[in-house]
Parts: C-alpha cells; sequence; structure tokens
C-alpha cells in the first residue's frame, strides 16, 4: 500500500486546473458577506464546539457567499474588523443568538459523544463533518438546542485504539486525504480545543491524539498501541508531504509532546503548521490565497575583510497562532526597527489570506521574512519519510519541492530550519540544493557549534549559517556573541538567533545597539549571504 502511494506521489497537491499549488485546503466559497455571533460570554466548552461545528457546517455551504465568523474573545474583534474595512468582505447583520447560527446550518441532527475513550471528542469531529451533522457532547444540549441524535458514539468502544479502527472501516471514503490534525481531544490547563471544530467539521479532517504520560490512566489510553496504529494509518491511508494542524503538547505529559510529536509525524511525512489556538478557519479559508508578495531585501553593501556581520533572526513564525494577535501586536510596539529576519509559514497566505495580507502591511521596514520552521511546515529533516522505507529519497525531494513552490509563492529567499543534523551534514546539503530560488539558510534551536570554521558553510550557490549563539533571552544572547568576538579566530558572519516569547520588542534595539557598539553590522539574512558569498568566492 505505501509503495503505491509513494509510487504516485504529487510533491505539490492542487485542485484541477489550479496554476497555484494548493496545501490548504480552502472552505466553501469566496465570502461577500459576513455575519457574526458574539459568543465571549460563553465558556462551556461542550457549547463551544457546537457552535464550531454550526459555523463550520454553515461556512462549507459551496454556494452560500455569506459566511459565519465567531468572536470568542476580543482577539477576533480586530482582524474581522481589518478584513472588513479593507474590503474582503461586507458586514451582514449580527447574529442574533447561539441558537440562531445552529438554526442558520438547516439541520437539527447531532453526533453524541462523550470522553469514554478520551479520544473520542477528536473522532466526533471527523464523524460530524462526514455526517453534516453537529457536535454534541453533553445530551442536555439536545433539547436545549432542539436537536436530535444522528449517532451516538457513548458506550460504543473499550479503547481510543478501536475507537479510531472503526472510524476508518466506516468513513474511510469520506475522510478528507489532503491534510490532517493532532488535536487534544479535550479541556485541559493549557487548551480549550474547540477552536479547529469549525474546520475540521466543514472539510472532513481527520483529526487524532496520542495519550501522553499523565493521560496513561484515562478511559481506553493505550500510547505505544495508538502510536503505532496511526503510524500506519497517516503513512498507509494518506500521501505524504501533507498539512497537520493543531499541535502535539497541551501542557507536559499530555500528548506526545513537541519534540517525539514532531519526530512522529516527520516519520510519516506529514508536516505541522501550529495552530491550536487559531479560530475561525472555515471562514479565514474560504478566501483565494494571496497574491501578495512578503518584502524585498535590498542589495547587501560592499562586504569589507574588516567588517563582522550579523542577522538577527526571531523565531517562532511557524505558528500561525502568532499572527492572529503576537506579531500584529509586537510590530505596532516595536515602530522603527534595526533590520530583523522574520519567519512565517509560508502556508499562511493560504490559511488565513486576509490575516496573511495584515500581517504583510505591519512587517517593519527594512526587515525581510524567511520559511519557518524547516520549510513548507515545521518538520525534522532527519526523521522525515522513515515509514516509508526504500521510498524515503522521494519522500525528502517531494517535500523540498513543495518548500521551493510555497517560498516562491510568497517571495521568501531564506530558511530558518531547525533539526537538521550536525553542520556538515546531507540535510543542509539538500535544503541548500533543492529548495529553489533561496540565498541563505539560517539554522535555529539546533546544535550549537563551537568551532568557529562552521559558522558558514558554502554548499553550491547558497550559505548555510550554523548556530553559534546559544542563548533564549537578551543577557544570554549579549553574553554568547561577547564570548566569540572576544576569540582571536572570531567568525565574520554571525546568526543572531532570538527567541520570540523571550525578546519583548525594546530587547530587539537593546542587542542592535549592543551588536553595533561591539563591531558587528546588522543586515538581512538575504544580505549576510550574499556578504558571505563574495568573501568566499
Amino acid at each position: 500500500m505505501v509503495g503505491a502511494i509513494v509510487a504516485s506521489l504529487i510533491s505539490l497537491t492542487s485542485h484541477v486546473g489550479s496554476k497555484t499549488p494548493v496545501w490548504v485546503p480552502r472552505t466553501g466559497s469566496t465570502p461577500k458577506l459576513v455575519r457574526i455571533l458574539d459568543a465571549r460570554k460563553i465558556t462551556n466548552f461542550q457549547e463551544c464546539c457546537l457552535l464550531a461545528s454550526a459555523e463550520g457546517l454553515y461556512n462549507s455551504e459551496p454556494n452560500n457567499n455569506t459566511k459565519a465568523y465567531i468572536l470568542w474573545s476580543d482577539a477576533e474583534t480586530n482582524l474581522i474588523n481589518w478584513t472588513i474595512e479593507h474590503g474582503y468582505v461586507m458586514r451582514g447583520s449580527a447574529i442574533a443568538s447561539a441558537q440562531s447560527l445552529i438554526e442558520m446550518t438547516g439541520t437539527k441532527s447531532a453526533i453524541v459523544w462523550n470522553e469514554e475513550p478520551f479520544h473520542l471528542g477528536d473522532i466526533a469531529s471527523t464523524v460530524a463533518g462526514c455526517e453534516r451533522a453537529l457536535l454534541v457532547g453533553n445530551p442536555e444540549l439536545l433539547s436545549e438546542y432542539h436537536l436530535k441524535t444522528k449517532l451516538d458514539l457513548r458506550n460504543r468502544f473499550t479503547s481510543n485504539m478501536e475507537a479510531y479502527q472503526w472510524l476508518f472501516r466506516n468513513y474511510s471514503s469520506k475522510i478528507n486525504r489532503l491534510a490532517v490534525s493532532i488535536t487534544v481531544p479535550y479541556q485541559t490547563a493549557s487548551h480549550n480545543p474547540y477552536q479547529l471544530r469549525d474546520y475540521f467539521v466543514a472539510n472532513k479532517i481527520f483529526d487524532f491524539w496520542i495519550s501522553g504520560s499523565k493521560e496513561s490512566q484515562m478511559a481506553g489510553a493505550d500510547s505505544k498501541g495508538e502510536m503505532a496504529l496511526l503510524s500506519n494509518i497517516l503513512t498507509a491511508k494518506f500521501k505524504p508531504n501533507l498539512m497537520c494542524l493543531g499541535y502535539p503538547w497541551s501542557g507536559d505529559g499530555y500528548g506526545p509532546g513537541e519534540y517525539d510529536g514532531v519526530t512522529f509525524l516527520s516519520q510519516a511525512a506529514k508536516w505541522l503548521v501550529a495552530t491550536d489556538n487559531f479560530t475561525n478557519l472555515s471562514f479565514w479559508t474560504c478566501f483565494k490565497p494571496s497574491d501578495k508578495k512578503l518584502p524585498i531585501s535590498a542589495a547587501a553593501p560592499a562586504c569589507s575583510s574588516n567588517q563582522k556581520y550579523g542577522s538577527l533572526v526571531m523565531s517562532d513564525g511557524d505558528n500561525a497562532d502568532t499572527f492572529q494577535q503576537f506579531f500584529p501586536e509586537y510590530w505596532k510596539k516595536l515602530g522603527a526597527s534595526p533590520p530583523v529576519g522574520w519567519t512565517m509559514s509560508p502556508t499562511l497566505f493560504q490559511l488565513a489570506p486576509p490575516i496573511y495580507d495584515y500581517n504583510v502591511s505591519l512587517i517593519p521596514a527594512g526587515s525581510t521574512v524567511g520559511s519557518g520552521v524547516s520549510g513548507i511546515g515545521y518538520m525534522s529533516m532527519e526523521e522525515w519519510g522513515k515509514s516509508y522505507g526504500t521510498q524515503r529519497d522521494d519522500v525528502i525531494s517531494g517535500f523540498l519541492d513543495q518548500t521551493s513552490s510555497a517560498c516562491n509563492q510568497v517571495g521568501e529567499k531564506w530558511l530558518w530550519i531547525m533539526r537538521y543534523g550536525d553542520p556538515n551534514g546531507w540535510e543542509t546539503k539538500d535544503y541548500a540544493t533543492k529548495v529553489m530560488g533561496i540565498r541563505s539558510v539560517m539554522g535555529g534551536y539546533s546544535k550549537v557549534t563551537d568551532d568557529p570554521s562552521l559558522a558558514v558553510e558554502r554548499i553550491g550557490n547558497v550559505e548555510v549559517f550554523n548556530c553559534l549563539l546559544d542563548g533564549g533571552n537578551l543577557a544570554q544572547v549579549e553574553q554568547s556573541l561577547s564570548h566569540w568576538l572576544a576569540q582571536p579566530n572570531a567568525p565574520q558572519f554571525y546568526n543572531i538567533f532570538m527567541l520570540n516569547w523571550n525578546f519583548p520588542p525594546d530587547d530587539i534595539k537593546s542587542l542592535a545597539a549592543f551588536a553595533e557598539s561591539h563591531g558587528v553590522k546588522l543586515v538581512t539574512p538575504e544580505q549576510l549571504g550574499e556578504l558571505a558569498n563574495e568573501t568566499i568566492r
């Protein structure tokens, strides 16, 4: 089965007749009007899941140009107002109540579930999409909202594994094969995971979870068994090089965790776009992909052999959630800025075109954006495609082809990568030689080298800047940079990594002033590549 899938590998998934590759399944038709439900006072998790499923059903109607949008918190208000003000959609009437939104779907059918086994919330989301039904995790909501049970999933399964097997026996032909999701199925201290349910229901997305160490005693848990079964499902039933939404962590011990989760997904060749708190995705994916390009760097200054150069590279733009609120607010506070290499998953131009455009409008002048982390999606090149055995090389090439195309679509000229093996390994060589059109490759969250000769590697016509600086905050980065600058064999070029959660806007300006005062001229990652290329040549 795996061999047959890989033999027919399509590295760029696209709609028939479409010139633009499509990695994010679109929802319904392009919006003209939006109707808005203010749900900020609704805090019950099960009721939120119900409303999210109603939004998904309504927005997925192929001939309906009026879409629903839910205000879950204040964060959604600015985004929808900007979208309306800039003409992407016209404001329609408000949705008067939760009951009104449910009535807009035209269905009273419900999929009823509980948390025994505890992954059932994820399975119910997939079933609801396939059955065109609403999600009801609390039977009391049936009478409250005048709904009828179409399928009751309670008391059917003794384990999560049994429920997944049942799902594919009964719904395999209906499940969307263009994307998957790993999402915590129930409330935790870190997540109230109703946010993505609208998109899962709208697009029949396979949603799953893997039990973590603190979930081992919960109903139906079997971490090793789930991992083996789900690995087989992802490899045998889905093509390689597909998007995975959600996130594999919901607090320490809940889910497989970031490292193990990304390893698991990478082996099955599913790249992650972190969206665990992304809201209204069934609305944002109705829009046609954006055609706006990211800012282009000016030509590098003339290179001086006596000058040291560095690039500030900011993480965590692979996390699509950050573009709903974090980075827009960050850039507004930052204002005028030294050159910075920001990171962004290039899929955002399809995932949420107006949000992508909004962020493009706010990127500080003189800065540029690179593809992060590790290409079109978050992955580990060390682990990529291992589940495909002898076909692994083809799978890796498909991923790099996708990354080339995605970077070209948005104009990204450099990559920010992690978990890419040792410096001078095959992984960096593949990135540098197979991703077309890039100028630089910047390591991040990676093995830090103490060999100054590995600060920059020339591979083909691309410069790879490995990690020299190990620091998550301003003081640590300044200390690490000072250490290198004091060495008699100090490198000329510096990849200066900044962890976004630990670098408020004022710290960027402080770090820039520190670097310049110590003789390091700051440039963009593309410019750093040009300068290193000129020197090495």
